[in-house]
């Protein structure tokens, strides 16, 4: 009898990481799905941002639990006004999808109350979206990065 228990606990167990997805598949505890985006002023579109400055954007996506953290670093540009994730493919101007904080060197937050839908369309199409960074001399966008896994 304990053996057969122990048989269906076992084979509920193995079901469940396959349908569900354990720790091989869920990467690092706390970690979402990573997407980068590296910033340049070359890719800012239609006309060039800031071609002296650079950066990064990392989202942790979240879906389950609808929200979004995410850090964006910059440097070589003036004091960012604004920042944004964009829907749009490289070299398109795309609608704004979620305002983010302006990074003086680094920003960083969590975005709470998000939909799951928008969060995985996200995680499924990183290259469909980007992250574009402001300031007062490239009100246009300074930098810009297309995320990708």
């Amino acid at each position: 009898m304990r053996k057969r228990v122990f048989l269906i606990a076992l084979v509920a167990a193995i079901t469940s990481v396959m349908v569900f997805g354990g720790p091989a598949s869920a990467g690092k505890p706390g970690t979402g799905t990573l997407r980068e985006a590296e910033l340049t002023g070359t890719e800012v579109s239609p006309t060039p941002g800031d071609l002296d400055g650079s950066g990064t954007a990392r989202l942790h996506l979240y879906p389950m639990k609808n929200k979004i953290c995410y850090r964006v670093t910059v440097s070589g540009i003036q004091t960012a006004t604004k920042a944004h994730l964009h829907m749009g493919n490289a070299g398109e101007v795309g609608p704004v999808k979620l305002g983010l904080l302006p990074p003086r060197n680094s920003a960083r937050e969590c975005i709470r109350g998000l939909g799951e839908r928008f969060i995985k369309k996200i995680a499924r199409n990183p290259s469909r979206y980007y992250v574009d960074v402001h300031n007062n001399e490239y009100p246009g966008g300074a930098l810009r990065g297309q995320l990708h896994n």
